[in-house]
């Protein structure tokens, strides 16, 4: 039975238990716990001890990860109350909108690529052309 019995039994696991409970790395989880982003406890010879609470943590942060937000950006919302989160889930929603527009903007140009080098035209005029707008877009929105 050992140790990571006594674990279990109280709700508490080990860091390998608790990484292959979440599905997600050993190395992860301390990188979240480097950052402040999920602190376990300690024992005594100083080895983490993951809870139950821990993983709702956890899911927090993959679930926010998904979403795009930066560990930092997820930090701070976890720190702050629900009014962050709504504005910070506003804000990245606004920045995947901009994203899907650019990336709609580069599949036309590149079905109209397509379509003049299948009349026999030369593409790579439109292809610049796109890119150089996309460039100027990209500066604009982000001075």
């Amino acid at each position: 039975m050992g140790q990571a019995a006594t674990f279990e039994k109280m709700g508490s696991y080990r860091v390998n238990e608790f990484a292959k409970l979440a599905g997600i790395t050993v190395k992860a989880l301390h990188h979240y716990d480097r950052l402040g982003l999920l602190t376990p406890l300690r024992t005594e010879a100083g080895y983490r001890v993951y809870r139950e609470r821990d993983l709702e943590r956890l899911e927090q942060i993959v679930a926010l990860k998904f979403l795009g937000l930066s560990l930092r950006q997820i930090k701070t919302v976890l720190e702050r109350t629900a009014l962050a989160l709504r504005d910070a889930l506003r804000s990245q929603r606004k920045a995947i909108e901009e994203k899907q527009a650019l990336l709609a903007r580069a599949a036309r140009a590149i079905q109209a690529a397509e379509e003049s080098m299948a009349a026999g035209k030369p593409a790579l005029q439109l292809l610049n052309a796109a890119a150089d707008s996309a460039v100027a877009r990209l500066t604009r929105q982000e001075y």
